[in-house]
């Protein structure tokens, strides 16, 4: 354990016992717990709180006012706590939107790397307990994500949409604004969540996403689309040589 030479940090910064910060990592006036491992060319900004036994891969960059529970972990290049998505047209320009929240993170979440979670517009941005984050997510302003949540490769999660408790995610699925997605449900991959998925563990398929079962069936029955074209032209012809 230890500061390396070239790491930099602020006079004013708050270290629990055992912290590493690695070669050129940047520490502001933040608060890191006990045994804290701050990787390589990691960025933690003012006001950063980081919880006992966390760990910061390398390349991470933590913005003003984050604040990670105890033994998270945040894969190398994630980026939490930069504005989200937000502008307000003027004219021919848009304008960025101030934002008035943070980036909130509950113990023992893990994030893989390069994951993006956008500080909140309106409250904080706020991932729950255990849960675990896979590599190339984003996650926008106002989100709320639950406790126990599992969240695949390449999904996207727009502004102000919550997901419950022990939902999962699979890859390259999306979650509209504002949408509401129940606890324990579970979203198949590439799937579109349009709508609030309200029933407590369904399990949802498609763009928009609808009941995984019917999805099923209606992907088979798309396989005989051109089979029954086909018999529908030859009834026609069939019925115009009788006319």
């Amino acid at each position: 354990m230890g500061i390396a030479a070239s790491a930099v940090v602020d006079v004013n910064a708050a270290l629990g016992a055992d912290v590493f910060i690695g070669n050129n990592a940047v520490v502001g006036r933040a608060q890191l717990g006990d045994r804290v491992r701050v990787g390589a060319l990691c960025f933690v900004g003012d006001g950063v709180v980081i919880g006992a036994d966390s760990v910061l891969h390398p390349g991470c960059v933590l913005l003003a006012g984050v604040t990670l529970g105890a033994r998270v972990v945040v894969g190398p290049g994630s980026v939490l706590g930069d504005d989200g998505f937000v502008y307000a047209p003027a004219g021919p320009q848009n304008l960025p939107v101030r934002h008035a929240g943070s980036v909130v993170v509950g113990d023992d979440v893990e994030l893989g790397a390069n994951v993006c979670v956008d500080r909140g517009l309106l409250k904080d941005t706020r991932i729950g307990a255990r849960t675990k984050i896979d590599n190339l997510v984003q996650v926008a302003h106002d989100v709320v994500i639950g406790a126990d949540v599992v969240v695949a490769a390449q999904v996207g999660i727009a502004g102000f949409a919550t997901i419950g408790d022990q939902a999962a995610l699979a890859g390259q699925s999306g979650v509209n604004p504002h949408v509401r997605v129940a606890a324990r449900v579970r979203v198949g991959g590439q799937a579109g969540v349009v709508n609030d998925v309200v029933d407590e563990g369904a399990v949802v398929s498609g763009t928009p996403a609808f009941p995984h079962h019917a999805w099923l069936k209606a992907m088979a029955r798309l396989k005989t689309l051109d089979a029954l074209e086909k018999r529908v032209r030859m009834l026609e012809q069939q019925q115009e040589k009788k006319t």
